[in-house]
């Protein structure tokens, strides 16, 4: 077994229990739309910023007349929940 960035644990060394989470605990994600949205552009579909930036102003102008906002602002909103979420799974 191993640590969670990846150094190997000496012989007989118990490794660290996993945490689970609450089915409702989306962290970093504020919610599991944030966490949809983010998966689908990224992963899914690999999103140019362009296109996501046109996706979240879409969006914006939908949600306004409900006094609500988009899971992410632009591109840079949505890179920096993903680059919080990697960081979190090399903390461990």
């Amino acid at each position: 077994p191993c640590m969670t960035d990846g150094i190997f644990l000496l012989h007989g060394t118990p490794s660290t229990p996993v945490l689970l989470k609450a089915s409702n605990d989306w962290s970093p994600y504020c919610n599991r739309i944030e966490f949809e949205v983010a998966e689908f552009a990224f992963k899914k579909c690999h999103m140019s910023v362009r296109n996501l930036d046109f996706l979240c102003d879409l969006m914006t102008a939908t949600l306004a007349k409900h006094y609500n906002t988009p899971p992410f602002a632009d591109h840079k909103d949505l890179h920096n929940v993903i680059h919080r979420c990697v960081k979190t799974m090399h903390k461990g």
